[in-house]
């Protein structure tokens, strides 16, 4: 069966296009008189585009919307993607954020710590120097009752010697 039978069990619109398909020359026939008449400067990719295609319109619309979406899952994994990199970046900040919080709170409990030892070992100097204070204080006072007394005896002493005299 020849193309011609087979557009007679088709309808009109295929059979002219069946007609023009018959008519016009072969893709590669088109090909090699391109390339004949092309000039240096152009490329096989622009001999290619400009070769007629033997696709519907039909069929384009489809591509092109096949293609469109396409592109826009491409454009929604690339937002997707920039979104988790902007997550990681900002989980990645925080976390920096919080150790160097929790690194501040630490040196200044310690510098906090620190400065209570301090001030406790200045009031246990300062209490150990007062007891030394008040035991030197009462040494002295002792020694002065016991010189009192020394003296107070010495003099009963010499005024008795003068009684007896």
């Amino acid at each position: 069966m020849d193309s011609l039978q087979k557009a007679d069990i088709l309808g009109s619109a295929e059979r002219n296009e069946l007609r023009a398909m018959n008519e016009r020359p072969s893709a590669m026939s088109n090909r090699k008189n391109i390339n004949k008449t092309l000039p240096n400067h152009m490329t096989r990719s622009q001999v290619v585009d400009d070769i007629p295609s033997d696709i519907s319109m039909d069929e384009w619309g489809e591509i092109q919307k096949f293609g469109q979406k396409l592109h826009e899952e491409q454009i929604k994994k690339q937002k997707n993607d920039h979104n988790n990199r902007i997550k990681q970046v900002r989980e990645v900040l925080d976390q920096q954020v919080k150790v160097r919080n929790e690194l501040r709170e630490k040196q200044l409990r310690e510098k906090k710590e620190f400065e209570e030892r301090l001030v406790k070992a200045a009031k246990d100097e300062l209490a150990a120097e007062e007891r030394k204070k008040e035991e030197k204080l009462q040494k002295t006072l002792k020694a002065k009752a016991m010189r009192d007394v020394m003296m107070k005896e010495v003099k009963d002493k010499q005024v008795r010697d003068q009684l007896r005299r």
